[in-house]
C-alpha cells in the first residue's frame, strides 16, 4: 500500500518509473504472501511538449547517461536538463549530461542550440549557423529490471542489469532523443487506486486471520487449564 501511494505521488513527476513490490510463492499461510524485492516498471510514459531546447525526451529504449561530481556514473530518463554557467548540462541535482566525448558542453558563448533526434548536438556559431558541437549516447542494458533505484529518477548499473552499452540514439536497439519535450511519470493512477484498496482488503483479511487463531488459542489454554482445589476430586 506504500509503495502504491508512493508512485501516486509521483504522478506528476518527470520521468519517474513506477515501482511495485514483486511477492514470493509461498504465501505463509497469509494472503498477498511475503515480499521478495521491489522491482520499476520501465514502461514507456506519455511525452509532452515543453519547447525548452535543453528538455529531452527518450522515445523507445535507453537511459541518459550521468556523472555526479565525484565521477559516478548513473543512469536516467528525467531528461529536464538546464545548462550551467560553464554550459554543462546538468540534471535537477547537479548531475552532468554524457555524449560520445564526454561531458556535455555547450558553448558559452553559443546563442542558440538544438539536439537532433539521433543525439547530435548542434550550436549556434558567431555567423548564425549551426555546427555540430557533439553526440549524445543512450544507455542499452540486457536486463533494466535490474536497476535499482537511487531516488530523484537515478538509477545504477548492477550485476544483474550487467553491463550497458553506449549506442547513438536510433541504433543498437536505442530509442530516438526529442528536444524540447519531456517523457512524463509511467503511473497509472487507476491501476495504483486499485492496488491500494486490494492491499487494504488483504492486510485487513489478515488481521482478521490472526485475531481468529489468537481466539482459539487463548480458547484452548483454558481448556488445558489444571481444576481448581474446590473442584478437586475428595
Amino acid at each position: 500500500m506504500a509503495q502504491s501511494a508512493h508512485n501516486i505521488a509521483n504522478l506528476t513527476t518527470v520521468g519517474f518509473k513506477s515501482r511495485h513490490l514483486r511477492s514470493s510463492v509461498d504465501a505463509g499461510g497469509f494472503i498477498g504472501g511475503r515480499v521478495a524485492r521491489a522491482f520499476s516498471n520501465f514502461s514507456q510514459g506519455a511525452i509532452q511538449r515543453t519547447d525548452i531546447p535543453s528538455d529531452l525526451a527518450v522515445e523507445g529504449n535507453g537511459f541518459f547517461r550521468v556523472e555526479s561530481a565525484l565521477g559516478e556514473t548513473l543512469y536516467t530518463r528525467s531528461g529536464n536538463f538546464t545548462r550551467n554557467a560553464q554550459g554543462f548540462l546538468v540534471t535537477i541535482s547537479g548531475e552532468f549530461l554524457m555524449g560520445s566525448r564526454g561531458r556535455v558542453q555547450i558553448p558559452p558563448d553559443a546563442d542558440a542550440a538544438s539536439v537532433g533526434r539521433d543525439g547530435v548536438i548542434r550550436a549556434m556559431d558567431g555567423e548564425g549557423r549551426f555546427q555540430p558541437v557533439g553526440t549524445l549516447e543512450l544507455a542499452i542494458f540486457p536486463d533494466e529490471s535490474g536497476l535499482p533505484s537511487r531516488g530523484g529518477g537515478l538509477y545504477q548499473a548492477t550485476t544483474v542489469s550487467g553491463t550497458p552499452s553506449f549506442v547513438q540514439p536510433g541504433t543498437g536497439g536505442a530509442g530516438y532523443v526529442q528536444s524540447g519535450a519531456l517523457e512524463i511519470s509511467n503511473v497509472d493512477f487507476a491501476e495504483e487506486a486499485v492496488s491500494m484498496i486490494f492491499a487494504k482488503r488483504s492486510f485487513e483479511a489478515n488481521a482478521a486471520v490472526i485475531r481468529t487463531a489468537d481466539d482459539l488459542t487463548r480458547l484452548i489454554l483454558s481448556l488445558r487449564k489444571e481444576p481448581t482445589d474446590n473442584n478437586a476430586a475428595t
